[in-house]
């Protein structure tokens, strides 16, 4: 009954993936290239000075996914910069690229961030992304992706050159779960899935973190974490996205409240973060209002610029003295 139940389930899953053929063919990693913009998901999170951090990908016009591990870098700052349309992740490209700033970001209710269970996170986009040929969002999965079956990763992260400046590819194969287990016992979980090489040489590395797994064109991981780099008998471990795709659909389908809601750096909250500045603030435009003068706010005390502040947390410029 049991081997019955196996044969079932393994052509539910040919099933699901039958009709759909990769066309992706550069899958190289650490010496080719992909092919310009055939990873047109492909987003780049970058810090404050515009550095490549981690990678993210492209749901929907207004959605990206993430690891919710990348979320912890100081090193955004007060801000969470996307970069879509990228092939070459330190040059500029301006036919292709678009900069999007993320307003809010949402971590898997179940992220854990000492075990990475659930290493996922939602990014919501200030403005929506404007698609082209260069910038489509990936294909969510309907099906679990299934033993040995090729997927490829993408991303900026370390090869054996260094980091790179054009997007890399790489074709590679999901394992079994018992083989990610006996890899590495119980930190492997039932949210994770591994695809790799156990001999090792060709693996996802530092800086690919949030980036995609896509097999036959569905989103199937996130690139999570791994012992070392191409590690022999260390496959590289994903975020399953599948088994995320009810708390995928209700955040980005259902109208977003404020209590499931994370604000990014970009846009704190304001009566939380900074009560005394608000009230002031507050006070010193009903006065500007009644009395019909300017209102004069020391915000240089706070470090904080008078018009960034009340244009992002009251909705309209302000008049400073």
């Amino acid at each position: 009954m049991i081997q019955i139940k196996e044969q079932v389930y393994q052509l539910f899953l040919l099933f699901c993936a039958a009709g759909h053929v990769s066309t992706l063919q550069y899958k190289v990693y650490g010496g080719r290239s992909c092919n310009p913009h055939s990873q047109p998901w492909q987003a780049s999170m970058v810090d404050r000075k515009g550095t490549h951090v981690c990678g993210a990908v492209l749901i929907s016009h207004q959605w990206a996914l993430t690891a919710a591990h990348c979320l912890k870098r100081k090193s955004f700052g007060r801000s969470i910069t996307l970069l879509l349309g990228k092939h070459r992740v330190r040059s500029s490209e301006p036919k292709s690229e678009q900069r999007v700033l993320v307003d809010q970001h949402i971590r898997h209710p179940d992220y854990d961030p000492e075990t990475l269970d659930h290493d996922l996170a939602l990014l919501h986009l200030a403005t929506p992304a404007r698609l082209s040929q260069d910038i489509q969002p990936v294909t969510l999965p309907h099906c679990p992706g299934h033993n040995r079956q090729m997927c490829t990763v993408s991303g900026w992260g370390l090869s054996e050159e260094g980091y790179p400046d054009e997007l890399q590819c790489l074709q590679v194969p999901i394992l079994q779960r018992n083989v990610c287990q006996k890899s590495y016992g119980s930190m492997f979980s039932s949210s994770m899935m591994c695809a790799g090489y156990l001999e090792g040489s060709r693996d996802a590395c530092k800086g690919d973190s949030g980036g995609p797994l896509v097999c036959d064109e569905k989103l199937q991981g996130i690139v999570s974490w791994g012992e070392g780099c191409s590690e022999e008998d260390k496959p590289g471990v994903y975020a399953k996205v599948h088994s995320a795709m009810p708390w995928i659909k209700k955040i980005i389908e259902e109208p977003r409240t404020e209590d499931h809601i994370e604000h990014s750096g970009s846009r704190p909250k304001p009566d939380e973060i900074y009560p005394d500045i608000t009230a002031s603030l507050k006070k010193c435009l009903e006065q500007s209002k009644r009395f019909g003068h300017r209102c004069f706010f020391p915000f240089r005390r706070q470090r904080l610029k008078p018009t960034y502040f009340h244009k992002q947390y009251f909705g309209k410029p302000l008049t400073a003295g």
